[in-house]
C-alpha cells in the first residue's frame, strides 16, 4: 500500500528494508537510532552542536545542520563541526550533484557542500512555506502564490500552479508531488513529464488543518491511485507532531517533549510503539551513502586486510568494494569501509576479482578458479586448473576465460563446465581479455600475442621480442601491450598486423588504459607514459619509484597511477598535478575510479578509499585496468 501520512506529510511506500538510522533532534541534541528493530528502535550515540536546530540533512560520513544562525557541516569520523558559516535559512536540500540548497523566506540559495560558499540564488515571488527535491529539480510551496518548479541549472523557475488555497506543505514520490493548503486541501501532481506537471486529484482533509494539526490529529491516506485518494484513518496523538519519518512500513512521529511514537503502516495504521526518552523537534533518515564532501585527495576511510594487497578491486552496482589478498583470502567491503565478509581460500592470492551477476569469479596459486556468492560470501563453485592463477579472468556473456601458469587457457560456462582449453608453450603472464565479437586476446612468456575464435580457435599471433605482461587492452580496431624489452605496440584486431611501436627502453608491466583521445601506461623506469591514438608521445611524468600497476582515467580526463614509493597521483589531462598521496608501501594495485572516489590496494595490506571530484570512468574506453568497475575484461 502506498500511504500519505499528515499532518506533516511523509510518504510511505511498503518496501522492506534490513537496516537504517533514525535521526531524531531536540534543542541542539542529535540522537542516532538503531533501527534493526524498527518496533523498538535504541539510541546508538548521541552529541550536541549547540544552538536550537532547526533541520538537517545525514550521511554516512556527513551531516549538514542549521541552527538559528549558522549553517554547520558536521563530521562523523571527527565527531566535530569542520565548517560553519553564518546564514539564517529555514530548511535544507541536497541535489545528485552535492550541491547544497539553503530555502530563506523568499530565496532558495546554492552552495557548494565542500566549502558552504555560495554558487548562486534565486527569487521566489511568495514567502516559502516548503521545498523538496528529486534531486534535480526543486519544487517550493508559497502559500497563495502557489506551487512553483525550479531548475537548478539555470537557477530559474520554469513553471507555478496557482490554487485557491494557501499551500503550506509539500512532499515528493516517484513521479508525484503531494501537496497541502492550511485549509485542509490536498492535492496530487503527476511531474512524470517534470516539464508538463498535471494535477491528478483533489480531496479535503478538514476545514481547518492548522487547528486539525494543534491537536495532535494524524490523517493516513490511500494513495495507491494517485488519482483517488482515500482517507482510512485518523489517530489522535498525545501532543502536537513536529516531524514525520518513514523507514520501510513503519511510520515515526516525533512529538517534541513526548519522544517519538512508532506506527505500522503495513495494514490499517495502528501504534504499535513509543520512545518516550528521546525527545524530538524534527525527526529523519540517515541518507547510507558516502558524499564527497571531502576535498579532493583525502583518505576517507581504509580497511586492513590479512595479507598485502597486489589485486585491483572491483565494485558493484551498490558501492561495495571486493579485494583479495595473498594469504588466500577475498573481502567485501561495504561503500563504508565496513567488511561484509570475507571468504578464504587454501593459498596465496594475486588475482584481482571480477563480478558477473551475483558470483565473483577469481583465480588462486592453488591452481583453483573460485565463484563465491557476493551476497552471502559463500562459495557457489571452484573448477581445479592444471597450474596457478595469477592473473584476473575475463567475463563474457557465455563463458569465463582463465590463464594458468602452466600455459593452458580455460573456457567455462557459468555452470563450472569446460567448453575448451588451448595450450601454449610457455607460461602466460598476461591477463586475458575479450572483445565484443567473443574473441580473446592473451599474451604468453614467449613473446606471442594470441587471438583466439569464441570456440577457442587459433585465429592469430603475433611475434614480439619479450615476454608479455602488459595488458592486452583493447579498443573497437585495435591491441595495446607492452614487453618487458621496454616495446609497447598495437596491433589490429582482425588480422595481428603490426600498426606502430613505441619503445621506452625499459620493462613495461603496467596494462594501458585509454580514452577517445590518449593511451597511458607506466614504465618500470618510474614514467607514466601518453601517448595519442597514433603512438606519438604526448608527454610523460617523472616519478622517484617504478610504475607496476595499470594507471586509470576518468571521464574529466584525470589520470590516476599509483608508484613503488606507495604514491598515489592524480594528473590533469596535460600532465599537472591535481593532488597526491603518500599511502604506505608498494601500490601494485590498480586504482578504481568510482563517482567521488578512487579505490586502491596497498602492499601494507589495507585498502584505501580516496576522495575526489569525478563522475567515475567511463565505460565507453578501456579506462580502467580491466575495462570496467566490474574487472569484466570485455570490450562490449
Amino acid at each position: 500500500m502506498r500511504m500519505i501520512v499528515f499532518f506533516l506529510i511523509a510518504i510511505s511506500i511498503s518496501i522492506a528494508f534490513s537496516e537504517g538510522e533514525l535521526i531524531s533532534f531536540d534543542g541542539g541534541r542529535v540522537y542516532i537510532l538503531d533501527l534493526s528493530d524498527p518496533f523498538f528502535p535504541l539510541t546508538k550515540d548521541e552529541f550536541s552542536l549547540g544552538g536550537v536546530i532547526k533541520d538537517g540533512i545525514f550521511f554516512e560520513n556527513m551531516a549538514f545542520v542549521l541552527t538559528e544562525d549558522y549553517l554547520l557541516r558536521y563530521d562523523f569520523r571527527e565527531r566535530a563541526v569542520t565548517l560553519k558559516k553564518k546564514i539564517t535559512l529555514s530548511k535544507l536540500l541536497f541535489l545528485k550533484d552535492e550541491t547544497l540548497v539553503g530555502v530563506s523566506d523568499k530565496r532558495l540559495v546554492f552552495m557548494d557542500s565542500k566549502n558552504l560558499k555560495e554558487k548562486g540564488k534565486i527569487d521566489i515571488e511568495g514567502f516559502i512555506n516548503d521545498a523538496v527535491t528529486n534531486g534535480s529539480m526543486i519544487f517550493t510551496v508559497c502559500g497563495k502564490k502557489g506551487l512553483y518548479a525550479v531548475d537548478p541549472t539555470t537557477m530559474k523557475w520554469i513553471w507555478k500552479i496557482e490554487v485557491d488555497s494557501d499551500l503550506a506543505s509539500l512532499d515528493i514520490g516517484k513521479g508525484i508531488l503531494v501537496v497541502v493548503g492550511e485549509d485542509g486541501l490536498f492535492f496530487i501532481v503527476d511531474i512524470s513529464n517534470v516539464r508538463k506537471p498535471r494535477i491528478l486529484s483533489y480531496i479535503f482533509i478538514s476545514e481547518n488543518l492548522k487547528k486539525v494539526d494543534d491537536k495532535g490529529q494524524t490523517y493516513f491516506l490511500d494513495i495507491s491511485d494517485p488519482a483517488n485518494p482515500e482517507i482510512i484513518k485518523n489517530i489522535t496523538m498525545m501532543g502536537k507532531v513536529r516531524d514525520i519519518e518513514t523507514f520501510g512500513n513503519k511510520v515515526y512521529l516525533g512529538l517534541g517533549d513526548k519522544g517519538i511514537i512508532v506506527i505500522d503502516v503495513s495494514g490499517k495504521p495502528k501504534i504499535v510503539g513509543a520512545i518516550p526518552d528521546v525527545k524530538s523537534n524534527g525527526i529523519t533518515m540517515k541518507k547510507r551513502v558516502l558524499i564527497s564532501s571531502e576535498e579532493p585527495g583525502k583518505v576517507i576511510w581504509k580497511v586492513k586486510c590479512e595479507g598485502e594487497i597486489r589485486s585491483t578491486p572491483a565494485v558493484d552496482e551498490e558501492g561495495n568494494v571486493y579485494v583479495t589478498d595473498i594469504n588466500g583470502y577475498l573481502y567485501a567491503i561495504d561503500p563504508f569501509g565496513n567488511i561484509k565478509w570475507k571468504f578464504k581460500t587454501s593459498f596465496l592470492i594475486t588475482a584481482s576479482p571480477s563480478l558477473k551477476n551475483d558470483l565473483v569469479f577469481f583465480g588462486g596459486w592453488d591452481d583453483y578458479l573460485y565463484a563465491v556468492n557476493r551476497k552471502r560470501g559463500e562459495l557457489a563453485w571452484r573448477h581445479r586448473t592444471s597450474g596457478d592463477i595469477s592473473q584476473v579472468v575475463a567475463l563474457h556473456d557465455d563463458f569465463i576465460v582463465v590463464c594458468n601458469e602452466s600455459g593452458y587457457v580455460y573456457a567455462l560456462s557459468y555452470e563450472a563446465k569446460v567448453l575448451w582449453t588451448y595450450t601454449v608453450n610457455d607460461w602466460i603472464p598476461s591477463k586475458p581479455v575479450i572483445d565484443e565479437s567473443g574473441n580473446v586476446y592473451f599474451g604468453d612468456a614467449d613473446g606471442y600475442l594470441y587471438s583466439l575464435t569464441p570456440e577457442g580457435k587459433l585465429r592469430w599471433k603475433f611475434k614480439s621480442d619479450g615476454w608479455i605482461s602488459s595488458g592486452p587492452s583493447l579498443d573497437a580496431e585495435n591491441v595495446y601491450f607492452g614487453n618487458v624489452n621496454g616495446k609497447f605496440f598495437a596491433v589490429k584486431k582482425s588480422n595481428g598486423k603490426l600498426l606502430w611501436i613505441f619503445d621506452v627502453g625499459e620493462e613495461i608491466i603496467s596494462s594501458p588504459v585509454m580514452n577517445e583521445n590518449i593511451i597511458a601506461f607506466g614504465g618500470k623506469d618510474g614514467f607514466l607514459y601518453v601517448l595519442n591514438r597514433e603512438g606519438k608521445l604526448l608527454w610523460k611524468f617523472k616519478t622517484p619509484s617504478s610504475i607496476n600497476s595499470s594507471p586509470a582515467i576518468s571521464k574529466e580526463g584525470y589520470i590516476y597511477f599509483g608508484c613503488s614509493d606507495g604514491t598515489l597521483y592524480s594528473l590533469t589531462y596535460d600532465g599537472k598535478i591535481r593532488w597526491k598521496v603518500k599511502l604506505g608501501k608498494i601500490l601494485s594495485s590498480g586504482p578504481i575510479v568510482v563517482k567521488g572516489r578512487i579505490y586502491v590496494g596497498s602492499v601494507d595490506g589495507f585498502l584505501y578509499a580516496i576522495s575526489d571530484d569525478t563522475k567515475g570512468a567511463s565505460s565507453e574506453h578501456w579506462s580502467l585496468y580491466h575495462h570496467d568497475e566490474r574487472n569484466s575484461g570485455t570490450y562490449e
